[in-house]
């Protein structure tokens, strides 16, 4: 499904179609950009505050909770001067509300192109079916772990750490090589080589 905006919504439809967004024009009853069950609510600065208020916010978000499971609130421009005609806590309660009760993020960014782009990648990544950062989380897990037990050996810092495991990717073949291997690591010495060999002496048969 490709992502809705509302017919309303004219400068951010300008937007999208400078950034080369892929889009479809339509009224929309509910928030201002959707995707399957993502719902975007998009205020400029003063009109966000100014909704927040007279209570406005809070019906939207009533509104798009009730059609859509993931809902997001993106704020473009500057919020410290409208802030100053209002009464700050109240505002900031409202917010604190909406985030941890209503469970909606709220996202400020500059302008309104960064409400374009940002919107998409919200849309795209929040229907992709990928989980968050799994297969990254679990290379960094794997390499760290190799870097932390060669920097308990007397000697290997972290740069030389990072060149034994781009030497030898596993402690398999690690494990095999001679002194002589390993001098050829740049950094890697006489006495830090016997080090290293000696470490993983155990794990030989």
């Amino acid at each position: 499904m490709t992502i809705l905006i509302d017919s309303r919504e004219t400068d951010l439809i300008e937007e999208f179609q400078k950034q080369n967004i892929p889009h479809t024009i339509q009224h929309l009853l509910v928030g201002d950009i959707i995707k399957n069950n993502c719902c975007i609510e998009r205020k400029e600065a003063s009109d966000f505050i100014s909704s927040v208020m007279d209570g406005r916010l809070l019906v939207q978000c009533q509104n798009m909770l009730q059609n859509y499971s993931r809902v997001f609130i993106i704020v473009h421009g500057e919020l410290s001067y409208v802030y100053s005609k209002f009464n700050t806590h109240a505002i900031l309660g409202m917010l604190a509300s909406i985030t941890a009760r209503a469970n909606i993020p709220i996202l400020m960014v500059n302008s309104l192109s960064d409400v374009a782009y940002l919107s998409f990648k919200i849309l795209e990544k929040a229907t992709d079916g990928k989980p968050f950062g799994r297969e990254v989380v679990r290379k960094s897990y794997e390499a760290d772990k190799r870097l932390v037990i060669l920097s308990q050996i007397d000697g290997v810092s972290l740069e030389k750490a990072k060149s034994i495991i781009t030497k030898y990717p596993t402690f398999k073949d690690l494990i095999n090589a001679t002194t002589d291997d390993l001098k050829q690591i740049n950094g890697i010495g006489n006495v830090l080589a016997q080090n290293i060999y000696s470490f993983f002496s155990l794990f030989r048969y």
